[in-house]
């Protein structure tokens, strides 16, 4: 079994190495700032005997952003969150790790589940999504709240 590295205790070479590889492998993802970034929504998605629960981490995104939808059995989460690249007082910009794209994902459910009583909510840079199952399908736009 490999160990695993602890991401605090990162010599430069390890990081150098991480970045090189990850330019080489995924090119599409590294900006000009020469940081590894994507665009990735990260989720977690639970389920219960009544429920399916979706948890997005969405930090620093303007919940009028977001827009949701749902269709038979699947979850549309589309993100808007362009914002300017630099400030007027910042002369060069040395890291963009900050969310500062389009993102959209479709998530495709165990089931269908019934839009008439699902619901979601923005706390905290985490969006969740509570949708409760069902045996018919329809189709609807979530609000976020």
């Amino acid at each position: 079994m490999l160990p695993l590295m602890i991401p605090a205790n990162k010599t430069i070479i390890d990081s150098f190495f991480d970045s090189t590889v990850s330019s080489f492998l995924y090119p599409q993802f590294k900006n000009k700032t020469h940081t590894f970034v994507s665009s990735n929504m990260i989720i977690d998605l639970f389920e219960d005997d009544d429920n399916f629960t979706l948890k997005a981490d969405l930090p620093g995104v303007d919940p009028s952003q977001v827009q949701i939808q749902l269709e038979k059995d699947y979850l549309e989460i589309e993100v808007s969150n362009k914002k300017p690249m630099q400030d007027e007082k910042v002369v060069k910009l040395l890291i963009n790790e900050r969310l500062n794209t389009h993102m959209k994902r479709d998530i495709k459910l165990p089931r269908p589940v019934d839009s008439d009583r699902a619901k979601s909510s923005y706390k905290d840079g985490v969006l969740e999504i509570v949708l409760p199952k069902s045996e018919k399908t329809q189709i609807k736009v979530i609000p976020v709240t």
